[in-house]
């Protein structure tokens, strides 16, 4: 076909077959540099005094005591029947609002968790999860003292552990994957150790060559990298983080955390 088109002069005619161009080889685009002085956007903290200072029975039934969630500003939103997780960067800064649903329609829809979006002005008060270690700004002189640092998934679990230790080196990551902008915060308070305490997952394959590259990523930044799991699968159903059935257990299951070695073969 390209042969005809150039011979009867086709591709100069607007009807018909046309010149075919060869495709030009796709530009991968470069990987974007990482700006670690970047300044997050701040939301006013006045925004706070709208909610209710009532504590959820759900999660005082789960060890998380008044006091707690006084220090983590936790509240509650009477309209959305929600939970209000505020986010803070390291230097205290509001960053973002987390709202724990509830209320079984938005739980039937999947929102669990969601941006906290204001009825009123609308703002959607997103955390900039990636780029935050959630509870940094209350224990990050823990985590400086100890240089060490324990990973959880969840908002839960940092809260948890503040109810068991008080000020203790732990933050959360908001899901289930660490960056390097997320290790630069820690690399800066001079950590020196990781403990990576996700949620409790059925074995597959998929789910450890990810976990692999996780702890690979951590080592390769710089710490020792050490995994907190229920390794005899006596304790934890799946879902559960490690500090979920309580402090004896969590003392057992982190005093069993394996330290993860590249092997350099």
């Amino acid at each position: 076909i390209d042969f005809i088109a150039d011979y009867f002069n086709l591709y100069r005619v607007q009807r018909g077959f046309g010149r075919r161009e060869k495709p030009k080889p796709r530009e991968i685009p470069k990987k974007k540099e990482i700006d670690y002085n970047e300044i997050l956007a701040e939301y006013d903290s006045g925004i706070l005094n709208t909610f209710l200072d009532y504590h959820a029975v759900e999660w005082l039934s789960e060890d998380i005591t008044n006091e707690t969630m006084n220090k983590f500003e936790i509240k509650f939103d009477l309209d959305s029947e929600g939970i209000i997780i505020p986010h803070r960067d390291k230097d205290g800064r509001l960053i973002g609002i987390r709202q724990r649903n509830l209320n079984k329609k938005q739980l039937e829809l999947g929102r669990k968790y969601v941006p906290y979006v204001s009825p009123r002005s609308r703002i959607i008060y997103r955390s900039s999860l990636g780029k935050n270690l959630y509870g940094l700004h209350i224990n990050k002189e823990k985590i400086k003292e100890y240089k060490m640092c324990v990973i959880f998934e969840s908002e839960k679990s940092v809260l948890k552990m503040h109810s068991f230790y008080n000020e203790n080196p732990s933050v959360c990551v908001g899901g289930s994957s660490v960056n390097d902008y997320q290790l630069n915060l820690l690399k800066q308070l001079g950590c020196e150790k990781i403990y990576i305490a996700f949620d409790n997952e059925i074995f597959n394959e998929k789910w450890e060559k990810k976990m692999q590259k996780i702890y690979e990523k951590i080592i390769n930044f710089g710490f020792r990298c050490f995994i907190v799991q229920d390794w005899e699968n006596k304790y934890l159903k799946d879902k559960d983080a490690p500090i979920d059935k309580g402090i004896e257990v969590w003392k057992t299951l982190f005093s069993q955390s394996k330290e993860y070695l590249v092997d350099k073969e």
